[in-house]
């Protein structure tokens, strides 16, 4: 996938990372707000470098967190990809229009990624033409494991979400920033246009242009488990590299970081104004941070606030995205819907049946049993009466004390009674007497073209399986 609509209205947006799950509600507009913050720890081993290796745990501490009133009316999420499996490269490609380009990067996929294709979606951004060839143009590619797409799927639709967009954590945090991969062609014949007035105006007064360098920011953005580092300069990402942290060490942190930044210097020689490093994500309040970095960069450091602050820098890019780097054939949530409501179904005939089979046993086997126990007992009297072996007599112990415990044991499992009705409850509910009770109340309730057309029993108390026209009338019932 590429290019998708602007992403509007309410959202979850959830960012899964090897140690916790961020989730926050998001009214999607001109000016986003966020609402509802939530961090849910996560044990280790259930998810590594964006994996999901345990998904049924991740689902269960999912699943409870959404339970909560503040995330239950909302049914779109958008996801945060924190991983390095995602592969990145800039090519150049002949100028094309929109529909043609797609087709020659989908086509060509193999000659820009040492991978198995088929295996992988590709999104891609235009940054604009090749300031070596004006044919060709610049283009920035990503391509994620159709696997690991498929299991955050899996994930969000298993807990009753569709999702609108998968972002991934490098570009969620250029975004974030108010960058771009894309070189920004107004900003750029603005900045021209200013240039030539100042020329014009210097030369009228004789005087030689003044030009001040320009600066590079580092944006760090540091997680439990690894490290975003994104150079930009002229409102452009320069260069990127999404890195695993090798330990909790920050000084080994920095040595890394300090590669990448020599890196990025030799690829850049005209450079001469410097660098600005800005911290964010989980780690970005931490003072040892950013004593590091001065201690071993000497440049300035400051932490990024933006509108919901360091920790949640990634989940606030992700959702003003434009791209989708997930695959939407992916996205199964009717499928996922309409099977929920079948297991619901299959669960409530279950206990249905569970409550007809109890009732069955206690109303046919207990006299039946009664019956033949009664049977044994007269025999062991007619044998004890016509007997006076010590053999006899301690069968007839042995029995009594098993009849008495049988006995007790269904008294305290089903009550006791007699012609007026029950003399004593037992252990076992069937809430009969409350039925009158619960019909009646669910005749003042709901609305008149509601019908039930099923009762049967759950953990929780009763269960009804209701009848409506519409949506709108199951809705409100």
């Amino acid at each position: 996938m590429s290019k998708t609509t602007k992403l509007s209205g309410r959202h979850l947006v959830i960012q899964v990372t090897r140690d916790r799950v961020r989730i926050a509600k998001a009214a999607i507009g001109t000016n986003t707000k966020f609402s509802d913050f939530l961090t849910v720890p996560l044990e280790e081993g259930v998810v590594e470098d964006g994996a999901i290796l345990r998904p049924e745990a991740l689902h269960d501490k999912l699943s409870e967190a959404l339970r909560a009133p503040a995330y239950r009316s909302v049914k779109r999420a958008v996801l945060v990809l924190c991983t390095t499996q995602v592969v990145t490269e800039t090519t150049s490609v002949p100028k094309a229009a929109q529909k043609r380009l797609d087709k020659l990067l989908h086509a060509n996929m193999d000659m820009y990624f040492p991978i198995r294709v088929e295996d992988y979606t590709l999104t891609y951004e235009v940054v604009g033409p090749d300031p070596n060839d004006e044919t060709q143009l610049s283009v920035q590619l990503w391509a994620a494991p159709n696997e690991l797409l498929r299991s955050y799927y899996g994930l969000a639709n298993g807990c009753g979400l569709a999702v609108s967009a998968i972002d991934y954590g490098g570009h969620a945090m250029a975004t974030v920033a108010g960058v771009s991969f894309a070189r920004e062609q107004a900003a750029e014949k603005k900045k021209a246009k200013r240039a030539a007035r100042r020329k014009q105006e210097d030369d009228e007064l004789s005087v030689e242009p003044s030009k001040s360098p320009e600066r590079t920011t580092l944006y760090l953005t540091m997680e439990q488990e690894e490290m975003i580092l994104t150079f930009v300069r002229g409102a452009q990402v320069r260069m990127q590299r999404v890195l695993l942290r090798s330990s909790s060490n920050y000084a080994e942190d920095m040595d890394d970081v300090l590669m990448a930044a020599e890196y990025y210097d030799a690829s850049n020689p005209d450079l001469t104004g410097g660098m600005d490093v800005i911290t964010c994500g989980d780690l970005a309040e931490e003072a040892a941070l950013s004593d590091a970095i001065s201690n071993s960069m000497g440049v300035p450091v400051s932490i990024y606030e933006g509108t919901t602050g360091p920790r949640w820098v990634l989940c606030e890019g992700a959702c003003a995205t434009d791209l989708d780097f997930g695959d939407p054939s992916m996205n199964k949530v009717r499928r996922g819907e309409a099977m929920n409501m079948l297991a619901q179904t299959l669960v409530l005939a279950a206990c249905v049946a569970v409550f007809a089979g109890v009732t069955a046993l206690y109303l046919t086997s207990r006299a039946d049993w009664a019956r033949s126990l009664a049977q044994q007992q007269a025999a062991f009297n007619t044998a004890l009466a016509g007997s006076a072996a010590g053999e006899n007599e301690r069968k007839y112990v042995n029995y009594t004390v098993v009849y008495d415990s049988y006995s007790d044991d269904w008294d305290a499992l089903l009550g006791t009674f007699d012609e007026n009705g029950i003399v004593s409850a037992g252990l076992l509910r069937t809430y009969n007497d409350n039925l009158p009770v619960a019909l009646e109340d669910l005749e003042k309730t709901l609305p008149t073209d509601v019908s039930v057309t099923t009762i049967g029993i759950s953990e929780s108390g009763l269960v009804v399986e209701l009848a409506c026209e519409d949506k709108a009338t199951a809705a409100y019932a």
